[in-house]
């Protein structure tokens, strides 16, 4: 399992892919245990797309 950050349109998880990361998903693992680590790939990997989507506009 893992995570898609994807831009948005008009259809439902149809925008263009920006980066998608995966983490394994572990025998023992709960809803609970699997739900934190894509939370930790999320906190990770949103501020730095934000960050570059924002770098690459001429403000």
């Amino acid at each position: 399992t893992g995570m898609t950050i994807h831009y948005v349109d008009e259809i439902c998880d149809h925008g263009e892919i920006i980066l998608q990361k995966k983490c394994e998903v572990k025998p023992d693992d709960t809803p609970d245990t699997l739900k934190a680590r894509v939370q930790g790939l999320e906190k990770k990997w949103y501020p730095e797309v934000i960050r570059k989507i924002v770098d690459s506009r001429k403000i």
